[in-house]
């Protein structure tokens, strides 16, 4: 195996990346949380669930516990410069007919006992109970929903019809980590399974490994263009505009529109394409890495293509790309090479990659890209 300029391993991608079937999700991002942003989250879900073969209702009950988990955010934001291991953090995943919908931000630590008695007191009640609640809550007047109401964790646990899943991880006197989940089972299960339950220690283990290696954003699913252009305003309502943001939008687009176009599905009577992506930041160099299935037998051709477009100065990938733009009469541009030659020219630096192989008949190839800043 050839590894050129890939410092995150094949084996690291492939573990986040797992086994993954039609409907199965795993988006998490990392960081500073604005009102941009957070719409850009919602379209993606909406552009998702959209696709699912969940009911209607199903999905409006799974956006409207998005729509708190991300206020929930809000509600206790806490200044703009917030060390990178400490920023908030938001996921949903899908797995097994089920979903689970974490928000993770910085609190003060004086608000932990007061916190807890809510998300206990809530924990306790029925969904008949929780009516009730909710009920008096809104007749009520005089209280704001950060100072006692604690409206939105009322609905989450009503809309749900589970219990609130939390942890408060202390910091230092001053401030904690909150963890809040929701499970949300869907009304078809589908064939009997053993549900891969997505506990707050998965949540734990993620986090770290995002804070470890800087990761801002992650996403795992079936793409298509509608996804591709959905992660592309999230990234760009986080970055400033610029020239290094141009080159990374196009360098991004590029990327996933290989997986698109290109990969393989390991279910081969599937025709929606699964990948990998994320967003890792390192000093001022940014990283962005897909991965996909390819058939085994693809590999070899692939490699040696992208060794030449690694070999070639600027001025031999020029004419390549000049002398592929324009024979008209060439009728397999999609084969040429031509998106991985427009990574390599709009970044100026080797594209890295790696093969890890599943089993005799298909591979998973790993692509990254610096860009520095």
């Amino acid at each position: 195996m050839n590894i050129e300029s890939l410092d995150i391993k094949t084996n690291f991608v492939f573990k986040l990346f797992g086994e993954i079937s039609n409907g199965d999700l795993d988006y998490v991002y990392r960081g500073q949380f604005s009102n941009q942003i957070v719409s850009s989250i919602m379209t993606l879900a909406r552009t998702n669930l959209s696709s699912s073969k969940d009911t209607s209702p199903m999905q409006s009950k799974i956006y409207f516990i998005m729509g708190e988990g991300l206020q929930n955010i809000d509600r206790h934001k806490i200044g703009e410069e917030i060390p990178k291991d400490r920023q908030s953090i938001f996921a949903i995943h899908k797995k097994n007919y089920k979903y689970y919908i974490t928000s993770g931000n910085l609190i003060k630590t004086k608000e932990v006992d007061l916190l807890t008695k809510k998300l206990e007191h809530v924990n306790r009640l029925d969904k008949q109970g929780l009516r009730e609640l909710s009920r008096k809550i809104r007749s009520s007047q005089g209280l704001s929903e950060k100072g006692g109401a604690g409206i939105g964790l009322i609905e989450m646990a009503k809309r749900s019809g589970n219990k609130l899943v939390y942890h408060f991880r202390k910091i230092d006197d001053e401030y904690s980590y909150f963890y809040l989940s929701t499970e949300i089972p869907t009304k078809n299960p589908g064939n009997p399974v053993d549900y891969q339950k997505y506990t707050l220690d998965t949540i734990f283990g993620m986090h770290s490994i995002f804070n470890q290696e800087d990761i801002l954003l992650f996403f795992k699913g079936a793409l298509n263009q509608k996804i591709l252009l959905n992660l592309l305003s999230i990234v760009e309502a986080r970055m400033e505009e610029s020239a290094t943001s141009a080159r990374l939008f196009n360098i991004m687009i590029e990327m996933l529109q290989n997986i698109i176009k290109h990969s393989d599905n390991i279910n081969s009577n599937e025709s929606w394409k699964p990948g990998i992506f994320f967003i890792s930041e390192e000093n001022k160099t940014i990283k962005l890495t897909t991965g996909n299935y390819l058939q085994t037998k693809k590999k070899d051709k692939l490699a040696r293509k992208i060794k030449c477009i690694n070999k070639a100065d600027k001025q031999k990938l020029d004419e390549i790309h000049h002398q592929i733009l324009f024979d008209f009469d060439r009728k397999d541009a999609l084969k040429t090479g031509l998106g991985l030659i427009e990574i390599k020219r709009k970044s100026n630096s080797p594209i890295g990659y790696n093969f890890h192989d599943v089993d005799n008949e298909y591979s998973f190839f790993t692509m990254q890209v610096a860009i520095t800043q």
